[in-house]
């Protein structure tokens, strides 16, 4: 198994970019053929530390399923082109892509290609799902935050909604914030129209799975599965495998 740190240069972020890279170097050393692809989308703010707690079980997944796992540090663009900043999405689905592609023997297909997040990281993995089907076969979220439009709009509980965010920080990525709502960055305003299938898996104690539940209420394409515990670490691990073990064939 091998795990690699890499820093490479992007045009869309102005600059490098930290990722890093779970795959069985084995099986990588004596193919022939391209590997499917999991792309994590790390929690607003914590970037290299999110990754490094799942770091064993990326190993694992990436050894189970025969497959590469890239985590690429987005810091806290929440994975969107922000307003007044780096065009994360873009980079995310656009150029990130082509840079592992170079690379190693990953595969370029739709039906190769998968992403998740946790938490914040849940809202961009299934935000760029939506808005790009025709680069994912599937996408799987844990406790996922994915009312981050709601949080934007209602000014009481926007810092309140974000560990790592200020309310002039979301400006930032977002622009007017009383305008994302009902926008492409609001998932539920998206949900329905891109036939991609999501699979979200919520602790039922978290105040946020009524909003996972909300979107799959919105998204025939949408499946929740709740998990009756609070959430622990333990807890998370197990939701990120079932995950992998229901999105990726």
């Amino acid at each position: 198994m091998a795990h690699i740190e890499i820093h490479a240069l992007s045009v869309k972020l102005a600059g490098t970019f930290e990722a890093h890279v779970f795959f069985p170097e084995q099986e990588v050393e004596k193919a022939e053929e391209k590997f499917p692809v999991l792309w994590m989308i790390h929690e607003d703010g914590t970037g290299t530390f999110d990754l490094m707690r799942h770091a064993a079980l990326m190993e694992k997944i990436a050894e189970e399923k025969k497959m590469f796992v890239i985590a690429p540090m987005i810091s806290h663009s929440l994975a969107t082109n922000m307003a007044f900043g780096t065009k994360n999405e873009e980079f995310l689905v656009e150029e990130c892509p082509e840079i592992f592609r170079f690379l190693y023997p990953v595969s370029e297909k739709k039906e190769d290609n998968y992403i998740f997040g946790i938490h914040t990281g849940a809202y961009g993995a299934v935000k760029l799902a939506m808005k790009h089907p025709d680069a994912y076969a599937g996408c799987f979220a844990v406790n996922g935050e994915l009312d981050i439009a709601g949080r934007c709009k209602d000014s009481k509980n926007r810092e309140a909604g974000f560990r790592h965010q200020s309310e002039e920080s979301l400006k930032a990525v977002f622009g007017d914030l009383d305008r994302v709502s009902g926008g492409q960055e609001d998932i539920y305003h998206l949900a329905g129209n891109a036939k991609i299938r999501i699979e979200l898996f919520c602790s039922t104690k978290l105040d946020r799975y009524k909003d996972n539940k909300r979107l799959e209420e919105a998204d025939t394409f949408v499946t929740l599965t709740g998990v009756d515990k609070t959430e622990d670490f333990q807890q998370i691990e197990e939701m990120i495998q079932a995950g992998a073990d229901k999105i990726i064939r």
